[in-house]
């Protein structure tokens, strides 16, 4: 038996998760529950533009405070690009999750390897933010009283 441990708002919510098929209508279930919350990419990530292309001379040419800010604009921009390019994966991944269900998928590599359901990395991957947290716990079974060993 696996047991599914929601971290919620207002208290835990707790949900038997022991076959994968189980898994998968929780993880959709919690996906469907908490997309209300979830920004859209565009409230995110809001558009904008890139510093303007300078070629090596022309950015030569600046003082170097420019140069720094520049550069430093350049690299922010970037990387947010990069953060928003993965959050719409993410995002589109969650629509089609739950429009057209859950479906399963193979992750990580080696000996670690695992076939998971799709709507479980997605929670997985948000399972650091505020009320998104969540734990997959085994409880320990107490054998019954007639394997007990009686001492004479």
């Amino acid at each position: 038996m696996q047991i599914l441990i929601a971290r919620e708002k207002h208290g835990d919510a707790i949900y038997d998760v022991s076959t994968p098929d189980d898994l998968s209508r929780v993880s959709v279930h919690l996906l469907r529950e908490r997309s209300e919350w979830f920004c859209t990419p565009d409230e995110m990530y809001p558009a904008s533009a890139a510093p303007a292309p300078l070629s090596e001379e022309e950015l030569a040419k600046l003082p170097p405070d420019m140069q720094r800010e520049l550069k430093r604009r350049l690299a922010n921009h970037t990387r947010e690009a990069s953060a928003r390019e993965g959050y719409q994966r993410w995002w589109d991944e969650v629509q089609q999750v739950l429009s057209a269900g859950d479906r399963t998928i193979t992750v990580g590599r080696g000996r670690w390897e695992r076939t998971t359901s799709l709507a479980f990395t997605l929670l997985e991957q948000r399972a650091d933010h505020e009320y998104e947290g969540f734990e997959v716990v085994s409880p320990t079974r107490i054998p019954p009283p007639e394997a007990e060993i009686s001492v004479d």
